[in-house]
Parts: C-alpha cells; sequence; structure tokens
C-alpha cells in the first residue's frame, strides 16, 4: 500500500506538465500520480489520459485558481502524505519522492520544504547533515503534507489568492504543534515562466503579506504590525506602480481583509515569537524544540486547535 502520492495542479502548460508526469513515472517505488486540470483550453485532460493512462486525472470545470485546486489535489489524494509540485518543475533523480517520505520521520512534522533548485541554485531544503533542520514555512513550488493535519485545519486558505498561503498553513501547524522541516531529499528542478510580471507580483506579494498579518498576529501587537506594513508600502510606492497606484492597492486590500474578517485569529504570543525566531540563523532542530524548554513550551501550549 502507497504512504504518499504526488499531486499537481495544472492550467494551460501540457508540454511543462507531461514533462513531470514523465520524471515522476520513473520514482522507485512508483508513486500514485493525480493531476487536476483547472478547466485548461490547451486539451491538457486528454492527452494526460492518452498519454499516461495510469495517472488519474480530475478535469475541473471552472477555473478555480492555484490554491483551490491544491486543495481539490489534496482531498482527492487517499494517502497519508502528500508531495506537491509545480507543473513547471521536475524530478532529476528516482528517489526523491521515496527520501521525501524518509523525511517525515516525526509526528510533529506536519510539512517537508522539498528542496528545488532554479538556474542552479538551492532554494529551500537541506542535502547534507544529520539533523532535522526548522524551516518557517516552505516554498509552494515543491513541498509535501502530512494529509490529515491539512484537513484537519481546514486545508489552504483560498482568500489569498497568491502568496502566503503556505505561511499561513504553516503557522496553524506551528499553533497545533506541528513543524515544518527543510527536506534532505534529492533536489527537484523548477523552471518558473519566463515573463513573471515583477510588478504585479510585487502588489500580490504585500497584499497576501498584509491579509496573514491581520489573521495571526496577536491583538495586542495587531496595530503597530499593520501600520508598519502600511508604511513600507508607502516608503517604497515608487517599487509598487507610484504613489496612486500604492494608495489604490492599499485600499484595495484593506478593504478585502474587512470583508473576510472572520478568518482572524491571531495566535498566543509563544507561537508567534517562536515563529518569528525560526526565521533566525542559525536554524532551529527538531532537537531544540524537545531540548529548549521555552520552545517546548511554546508548542505544548493549546492557544490554537489540535490537529488529531
Amino acid at each position: 500500500m502507497n504512504s504518499i502520492s504526488l499531486c499537481i495542479s495544472t492550467y494551460n502548460r501540457v508540454d511543462d506538465l507531461t514533462r513531470l508526469i514523465s520524471s515522476a513515472l520513473m520514482q522507485v517505488p512508483k508513486v500514485p500520480i493525480i493531476v487536476y486540470d483547472d478547466a485548461s483550453s490547451d486539451a491538457t485532460a486528454e492527452i494526460v489520459r492518452m498519454q499516461f493512462p495510469t495517472v488519474r486525472v480530475v478535469a475541473g470545470k471552472n477555473n478555480v485558481g492555484l490554491i483551490a485546486a491544491r486543495n481539490i489535489c489534496i482531498r482527492e489524494a487517499s494517502t497519508p502524505f502528500v508531495i506537491i509540485l509545480d507543473d513547471d518543475a521536475f524530478f532529476t533523480s528516482p528517489k526523491t519522492v521515496q527520501q521525501t517520505l524518509d523525511d517525515f520521520s516525526s509526528e510533529r512534522i506536519g510539512a517537508v520544504a522539498v528542496p528545488f533548485t532554479e538556474n542552479g541554485v538551492l532554494m529551500q531544503g537541506e542535502t547534507a547533515g544529520p539533523s532535522i533542520g526548522l524551516a518557517r514555512s516552505f516554498i509552494g513550488a515543491a513541498h509535501a503534507v502530512r494529509r490529515d493535519a491539512v484537513l484537519a485545519c481546514g486545508g489552504l486558505r483560498e482568500s489569498y489568492g497568491f502568496y502566503c498561503e503556505e505561511s499561513d498553513l504553516a503557522i496553524r501547524f506551528l499553533a497545533a504543534g506541528l513543524v515544518v522541516r527543510h527536506g534532505s531529499a534529492d533536489p527537484v528542478t523548477h523552471c518558473p515562466n519566463a515573463d513573471r510580471k515583477p510588478l504585479l507580483r510585487r502588489q500580490l506579494r504585500w497584499r497576501s503579506e498584509f491579509r496573514f498579518k491581520y489573521c495571526h498576529t496577536p491583538a495586542l501587537l495587531l496595530i503597530p504590525v499593520l501600520g508598519s506594513h502600511l508604511a513600507l508600502l508607502v516608503f517604497r510606492c515608487s517599487q509598487f506602480g507610484g504613489l496612486a497606484a500604492t494608495l489604490k492597492l492599499g485600499y484595495s486590500t484593506w478593504r478585502d481583509v474587512i470583508k473576510s474578517r472572520h478568518e482572524r485569529k491571531g495566535v498566543g504570543f509563544r507561537t508567534y515569537f517562536l515563529w518569528r525566531r525560526l526565521a533566525e540563523s542559525p536554524r532551529l532542530t527538531l532537537g531544540d524544540i524537545d531540548d529548549v524548554p521555552a520552545v517546548r513550551r511554546a508548542l505544548e501550549g493549546s492557544d490554537s486547535f489540535a490537529v488529531q
């Protein structure tokens, strides 16, 4: 019986997708593959079914976006663990999936930041060393999750649209006593689209970071944290399309956040400061979590829901 499956959400990238599937079929041992076609217009579902009859294809009738598509993939899987890759990534080693499964070496690990490279640069993960290095979050292009833990906390939060849904899940995991670790598997390769639209991406990232801070910052710190984020936007307005575009971005972001204010559930101070510490160097390890009393209490403090 398989313990891990590969889930891929895709939209109008059939050539990239077939490259990924071809590399995934070389994994040892074999891994179940689920593809969610997010209403592509390039006959993705038909091509995959014809070329790869062993792959399970779920074809969406309407385009729901990347985050919702990943939630569908996770729900469709039946294995305890799920590895998720962007459709423009691919495996370069037949061992990566099994190595990633092995990285879930403790019940306290909720997600693994799977190592991947872009333009020859390692973007996340640790491919050497015996310690289990902890990460604050993971990059969505390559990661793996404990499926029941994701479902227990309601899945990825789709209101983000783009960016920060990974951090949102990671801090909810942390509040529940689960951690994200840097993976030790052989890296996959990620080949992002050359047209990255940097201005739009900066705007989307700022918007999602504001939402994240609104949702999770403890109440006593909320005003200064959000105020500093807004001040940074104005100070760097030239990076966001000028003053007029910056003001419009700030207004629209605040309006959208208020509409979804029911999502706010600030974490406790212990979780918040542990979250901040996870971004510092040297990295915390799983051993640190177990050995340092103050850090251990941060995870044992039930200031959020518990993942069963």
